[in-house]
Order: structure tokens, then C-alpha cells, then sequence
């Protein structure tokens, strides 16, 4: 197994720079929760947009 290889619903993308060389970003992807989570903060988001319009 590669020390870089990932499970669930972890992402990984490696990618190159001249300035920081070789780097590895490794994050919770898309799964149940997570989506549910974004789901749920951009419908809290678009609610207090509406109020702020609303009350100005």
C-alpha cells in the first residue's frame, strides 16, 4: 500500500511548483455527511442573504 493512498471519502491530488516542489493536499471528497453539510450551509447562507436584503 502507498503511504499516499487514501479511503472513504478522502481526496488526494499531488501537484508541482517550482517555488513549494512537490506537494500533497489531502481532504475530506464528497460523501453523505459531507454533502448534507454543504447542502446545509448554503441554505443557511442564502437565508441570512435574504434577510440582510429584507431589513435594509
Amino acid at each position: 500500500d502507498s503511504p499516499l493512498s487514501v479511503s472513504g471519502t478522502l481526496n488526494a491530488v499531488t501537484f508541482y511548483s517550482e517555488l513549494a516542489c512537490e506537494q500533497t493536499v489531502i481532504g475530506r471528497g464528497a460523501g453523505g455527511m459531507e454533502t448534507a453539510s454543504a447542502i446545509l450551509r448554503d441554505l443557511l447562507d442564502i437565508k441570512r442573504e435574504l434577510a440582510a436584503e429584507l431589513l435594509a
